[in-house]
C-alpha cells in the first residue's frame, strides 16, 4: 500500500506590485489556511516519510507551518521541478521515489495539483470526488491510496481518494 498527499500551498499575496511569482509569501488568510490543514493533520496522524516540495516562497512557507504539526521526521526535498509542475511532471516525479518510502506528501501549486489529483483517483471512500473535481483552492489536502508497494506503477484512476479536506471544511 502507497499513499499520497497532495497538498496546494496555502494562500498567497498579490498586494506587493513587482514581487516575482516564485517569491510572492502568503497572506494573513493562508496562514490561517496554512494553520487549520496543519491541525487536520495533526489530530489525523498524517506522518510522510518524504515531503517533496517546490522551491516557491509559498510552498515552504506552507511547510513550515506543517512541519511543527507532524508527529514525525519526514526526509524533505525542494524542488525547483515542481514550482508550476504540470500533471504528468509530477506523477513522473512520484513514480519515481524509492520504495522504501510508503506515504508521500507533495507541497506543490494549481492547476497541476488539481489535474494530478483528479487523473489519479479512480474510487472514493470519502465522498468527496465530486467537491474535489470541481474546485482544488488553496491550501486543499488529498488523500490517496493505490494497492501496490512500487511508485512506478501507479497509473491514472488506480488511487483511492481517503479524504479530502480544504480549510473552509475545517
Amino acid at each position: 500500500m502507497r499513499t499520497l498527499y497532495l497538498l496546494r500551498h496555502a494562500k498567497s499575496d498579490w498586494s506587493e506590485a513587482g514581487v516575482d511569482d516564485k517569491d510572492r509569501p502568503l497572506n494573513p488568510r493562508g496562514r490561517r489556511g496554512a494553520t487549520a490543514i496543519s491541525e487536520y493533520c495533526r489530530e489525523h496522524d498524517i506522518c510522510p516519510s518524504l515531503i517533496l516540495c517546490s522551491t516557491a516562497v509559498r510552498t515552504r512557507e506552507t511547510l513550515s507551518f506543517l512541519k511543527p504539526a507532524l508527529d514525525c521526521k519526514p526526509k524533505i526535498e525542494f524542488e525547483d521541478a515542481l514550482y508550476l509542475a504540470g500533471a504528468h511532471e509530477i506523477v513522473a516525479r512520484v513514480r519515481a521515489v524509492d520504495n522504501t518510502h510508503p506515504t508521500i506528501m507533495v507541497i506543490g501549486h494549481n492547476p497541476g495539483m488539481h489535474h494530478v489529483a483528479n487523473d489519479l483517483v479512480g474510487s472514493d471512500e470519502c465522498g468527496q470526488s465530486t467537491a474535489m473535481a470541481s474546485k482544488y483552492p488553496t491550501a486543499a489536502l488529498a488523500q490517496i491510496a493505490f494497492a501496490t508497494d512500487d511508485w512506478s506503477g501507479i497509473a491514472s484512476g488506480d488511487g483511492l481518494l481517503k479524504s479530502y479536506v480544504t480549510p473552509k471544511m475545517l
